[in-house]
């Protein structure tokens, strides 16, 4: 076997952030490439109806909710300017200001309070954070299992539902789609080996060849990355990342020549800033960074056990300054709706709201 240097890259995004579960058979055609997910909670949030103005030029309403801990009130008063040349023709509030729609000239937009308020407002930090209370996958042995199938029939969602009924927060489901995997032959530590033989097969085993969809194994990884990086309340395995113990996934990383894992979990023009108890940054872009070097010197629980750093190599680099470059960069970048694109599903609202056609 080639020496022992290498890296994989993960790219991981979320596709939506939905605050029901819709029983919509045609979910699971929007969720197809969807196998990782998270669910989050918030301090529920409601636009109020009382303090709702709109004219053909604009809307003002208040979003207002409690904060966590303390259980004070916050409100914040919402601008929306209708866009130049296109009156807003309606605006309406449902489920006690969970839930708007809103009508212009190029047609109906509509959605929860928490994204109406996390766009209007830039995805601003109290409104935006969404705390990780699990991370679970959904991959079959042939890759045809996805988020919609899997929380159709999840224990683990229905008891958090339960525990949050009357708690005063709001779970939310964000499949997460692994957008890609990439092997390459340096990683953070000093030493010589030469580093794997990245096409002799092995790359086959993270990555379709013809089709460059991302596997099982990838998938596993990835995973495994976000559970020991967030260690949401709810998750009972996979909580640490002990390179003295590894998973059979880790064992499989280790026997291709790789050390180095990166995974990027690409929030960059979200609505929302994942965070946890054991990582409470509310960022929009995480780079999360494990390793696996040759011989452990210490214990760790999660990220970079290894202490024989390559100052040269670019990839150290990522490992010490990474995840704040990530986080600083996407802070740049604006925020943008992105409900599913081109395979949106026809029935995107909760039964209770039916709108006025």
């Amino acid at each position: 076997m080639a020496g022992v240097a290498g890296t994989i890259t993960i790219g991981v995004r979320p596709v939506h952030v939905y605050q029901r579960r819709f029983d919509s058979d045609d979910m699971a055609g929007a969720l197809r490439n969807s196998h990782l997910y998270l669910i989050s909670r918030r301090p529920q949030l409601r636009l109020d109806a009382a303090s709702l103005v709109w004219k053909p030029y604009g809307v003002r309403v208040d979003a207002y909710g409690r904060r966590e801990g303390s259980g004070d009130i916050w409100r914040q008063k919402i601008v929306i300017p209708a866009p130049e040349g296109e009156p807003i023709s309606d605006f309406r509030l449902y489920a006690d200001g969970s839930y708007f729609s809103l009508r212009g000239s190029r047609g109906l937009i509509h959605g929860d309070a928490w994204s109406f308020a996390s766009f209007f407002t830039n995805a601003a930090e109290e409104i935006a954070g969404q705390e990780v209370m699990y991370v679970g996958k959904a991959y079959g042995q042939d890759g045809s299992s996805n988020v919609w199938e899997r929380t159709r029939k999840h224990e683990t969602l229905s008891r958090i539902y339960e525990d949050h009924l009357s708690s005063g927060f709001d779970v939310f489901l964000t499949p997460l789609e692994v957008e890609y995997a990439t092997l390459s032959s340096m990683d953070h530590i000093n030493d010589n080996d030469d580093g794997p033989i990245l096409f002799g097969g092995f790359y086959g085993r993270y990555v379709e060849l013809e089709t460059t969809r991302v596997l099982g194994p990838a998938i596993d990884l990835a995973e495994h990355a976000l559970i020991s990086h967030f260690v949401p309340h709810y998750n009972k395995n996979l909580r640490e990342w002990c390179a003295a113990s590894p998973t059979k996934d880790m064992q499989l990383m280790r026997s291709g020549g790789f050390r180095l894992l990166h995974v990027h979990f690409n929030g960059w023009w979200g609505l929302s800033r994942f965070y946890s108890r054991q990582e409470p940054a509310r960022v929009r872009s995480h780079l999360i960074s494990h390793d696996l070097p040759p011989n452990p010197s210490r214990a760790v629980r999660r990220g970079i056990g290894s202490t024989d750093f390559d100052n040269w190599a670019a990839q150290l680099s990522l490992v010490e300054k990474g995840h704040q470059f990530f986080a600083n960069d996407a802070e740049r970048a604006g925020v943008a709706l992105r409900v599913f694109g081109e395979s949106a599903p026809g029935e995107r609202r909760p039964p209770e709201v039916v709108f006025d056609l």
